[in-house]
């Protein structure tokens, strides 16, 4: 859904994101990270957090596994929990893409308030 008529700079530490974007032309494509959690496929070690710490976005894009009014956006990982939170800083703006199977749910370790 993303915008073909313009070039764009994505940063990102999921793996099939990434292989998504990178056959897209406009897409100038940043991957944080080096160790890949098996069951998310995304980047999560310190050194993600900290890259994303060096960049501004207008628009993060952010999945969570859990979404409650108390807790906010959760995540079973706390690494990535981490990753996430960097982004959401590095960003003005954060869209949450979910659907209705997280509503209600906390996991382990939060990510970012409402």
């Amino acid at each position: 859904m993303l915008p073909i008529d313009r070039e764009l700079t994505v940063v990102t530490h999921s793996l099939p994101i990434a292989m998504l974007l990178s056959t897209l032309g406009n897409i100038a494509l940043h991957l944080l990270g080096v160790t890949v959690r098996g069951r998310t496929l995304a980047a999560v070690v310190p050194w993600a957090e900290r890259s994303a710490a060096d960049v501004y976005a207008d628009v993060a894009f952010l999945g969570t596994n859990g979404i409650t009014v108390e807790r906010g956006l959760t995540t079973p990982d706390l690494a990535e929990a981490g990753v996430k939170r960097a982004l959401v800083a590095a960003a003005r703006r954060t869209v949450v893409l979910t659907d209705h199977t997280k509503f209600g749910r906390a996991d382990f370790a939060q990510v970012a308030q409402l």
